[in-house]
């Protein structure tokens, strides 16, 4: 399982966005979201595969893009979803709270895709 770690630092009413490569091709199993206390569910975080929103779940017939908020708390989220080398991973962190900044750390956990060399 290849790990793609991220920590983003969001000012006040302020969204932060990185965006990182994948290192193999493979599955995209889960991500690990790791929300401070503190956080009051005002810092909410986006998963986008290239342009594609995979976390949370994009709902059917559009409507407002909400994110996953929480407070005190390190949750494990299933994608499943296949990824390419080199292919683009971003997380949006968007703090909604206008009296601190929100510091969130998100692993994403990629099965590499195994071939077979023969003997």
């Amino acid at each position: 399982m290849v790990e793609v770690n991220y920590r983003i630092t969001t000012a006040k009413l302020d969204v932060g966005r990185i965006k990182k490569y994948s290192p193999v091709d493979g599955i995209l199993n889960s991500a690990v979201l790791a929300f401070p206390p503190g956080c009051n569910s005002l810092a909410e975080v986006i998963i986008n595969h290239g342009t594609i929103r995979v976390l949370p779940t994009p709902t059917k017939g559009g409507g407002t893009v909400t994110g996953i908020a929480l407070d005190g708390t390190t949750q494990s989220f299933s994608i499943n979803k296949p990824v390419g080398m080199n292919d683009i991973l971003e997380v949006v962190v968007t703090n909604h709270d206008d009296a601190e900044s929100h510091t969130i750390s998100v692993i994403l956990l990629i099965e590499e895709k195994l071939t077979y060399a023969g003997p």
